[in-house]
């Protein structure tokens, strides 16, 4: 009865409820009735129509399985390193949510500056791996992707006010008010969108075994 899951199962109601429609607005009153190749045909068709909506739907579900496997498989590999990864970048954010802005030291705003430039050279998880990490049917990949763009951003308005943070222009209070706050959020929210994919990948994980497990059984295993 699985068939009755399929999400091609209403449209192939429709097509026989349609046939049948047709069948019965032809059968004569007198109860006469004998089959012609008319029904015949009609009939083949509505069957053709039938296989093939299975076959198209089977052959759907079978790429779904096989991306969700090829996703789980990526997230299995990245997700210890996307933790390390979301560590660094939290405690970036951290000095910039509890310094005060005239409070801020040059030299620590280069380091957190080289940081992040180490950060988006040396990524947990690449283009082709997040692309994968689509089959998990989440926010994953969207999740590690939109942090990407906030470091950049953070990146780009430190690069901007990197001298003004120091303290070594006319204005060093002034433009470190309005850099410091942007610096942050931006920070914030790639360190909670990487939290999030973490997790998200972890538990994808789960359906793995560790390299100390015996042999286990999931649907997943049989398809790797």
């Amino acid at each position: 009865m699985r068939i009755f899951r399929y999400e091609s199962w209403p449209t192939i109601m429709v097509i026989g409820a349609f046939f049948l429609g047709i069948l019965f607005a032809n059968l004569p009153n007198n109860g006469d009735w004998q089959p012609g190749w008319e029904m015949v045909s009609g009939l083949g068709t509505m069957f053709a129509a039938v296989v093939a909506l299975y076959i198209s739907g089977n052959e759907e579900r079978r790429l779904k399985r096989q991306a969700r496997d090829q996703a789980i498989v990526v997230a299995s590999r990245i997700f210890l390193p996307l933790s390390t990864y979301a560590k660094e970048v939290r405690s970036c954010s951290d000095y910039f949510e509890e310094v005060n802005p005239k409070d801020i030291e040059y030299s620590k705003i280069t380091d957190i500056q080289k940081k992040i430039e180490r950060l988006l050279k040396e990524k947990a998880a690449w283009d082709t791996e997040i692309d994968k990490l689509i089959g998990l049917d989440n926010n994953t990949a969207a999740h590690i992707a939109s942090a990407y763009g906030y470091l950049y951003y953070a990146l780009n308005v430190l690069v901007q006010n990197e001298v003004t943070l120091g303290g070594s222009s006319f204005l060093p209070v002034k433009r470190s008010k309005e850099a410091v706050p942007l610096i942050s959020a931006a920070l914030s929210d790639a360190s909670k969108l990487l939290e999030a994919a973490v997790f998200s990948c972890q538990s994808a994980a789960i359906s793995l075994p560790s390299a100390h497990a015996g042999i286990f059984d999931s649907e997943v295993s049989k398809r790797l």
